[in-house]
């Protein structure tokens, strides 16, 4: 074992803990189910779902207020 070891440990933990944490999703439906938003742990938007009937019934500008 050399003074490096407990070094090369931690890197390779330190390694997994990022591998593990870009995993990491958030996932968020509107009340009505029309919409559908999922997000990394950076908090940027990976999959984002809109039913047709949404588009259809609402209008784009109604969706941007969905809640």
């Amino acid at each position: 074992m050399t003074i490096n070891a407990p070094l090369a440990d931690l890197a390779a933990k330190a390694r997994r803990v990022h591998d593990a944490v870009t995993l990491v999703r958030g996932r968020a439906r509107s009340v009505d189910g029309h919409v559908t938003i999922e997000v990394d742990a950076a908090g940027h938007i990976t999959a984002l779902t809109i039913t047709d009937s949404a588009l259809v019934a609402k209008g784009a500008s109604a969706l941007e207020r969905v809640s």
